[in-house]
């Protein structure tokens, strides 16, 4: 049997398992999606309904920004949406550039000390290591985790942002160390063969 994960169109052999683990799934996988995995803190006291909404939100757009640099009237912009319980995967459109991702290192009620980091950055330390520590305590996980341990057969995991890799030449830290966009797919591929915990 072989673990593979791959984009949402994806021809997925007919004997093969396929498990569409985004929100578009009518299963039980859809709840392996972080659109509704929550809450996260994304500053000191501060929490996000939703992995989804943290990462979102923490984008700064040029709307909020004067020199690549965050205005106050971003912390609102940002809280805001953080607490809302409505996953929202493109806060300015799909095609929207942001300037990168703000840090929240310190805060009071009118204030805050940030750094920016990059997107790629942003994607290793925030988005896997929040979804790895709360989809391991989901029951659906625990299915799919028995399943990955007793299935004969081949099985996909099916996202938005996947591809097909050997594993035995390409590891986790070359996925991380590369700009190609990954999804929960591939952390979820992770957490099964043993290279995340």
């Amino acid at each position: 049997m072989t673990l593979h994960t791959v984009l949402y169109n994806y021809p997925v052999p007919s004997d093969a398992i396929a498990l569409n683990v985004t929100s578009w799934s009518k299963e039980w996988t859809r709840c392996l999606s972080p659109y509704f995995l929550g809450p996260v803190e994304v500053a000191s006291g501060i929490w996000a309904k939703s992995i989804e909404n943290g990462f979102q939100y923490s984008k700064l757009y040029p709307d909020f920004a004067k020199n690549d640099e965050p205005l106050p009237e971003w912390w609102f912009w940002a809280q805001a949406g953080w607490r809302n319980p409505r996953p929202i995967h493109h806060p300015f459109g799909k095609k929207r550039a942001d300037l990168g991702y703000v840090v929240v290192e310190d805060h009071g009620s009118n204030f805050f000390k940030w750094k920016i980091i990059s997107h790629d950055e942003a994607r290793n330390i925030f988005f896997v290591r929040w979804y790895a520590d709360l989809v391991q305590k989901t029951p659906e996980y625990q299915a799919l985790k028995e399943l990955y341990q007793h299935a004969e057969q081949d099985i996909y995991l099916v996202d938005f942002e996947g591809y097909l890799y050997d594993r035995e030449h390409l590891k986790m830290a070359d996925i991380l160390a590369s700009p190609v966009p990954f999804g929960q797919g591939m952390v979820l591929s992770w957490l099964l063969i043993g290279e995340l915990s």
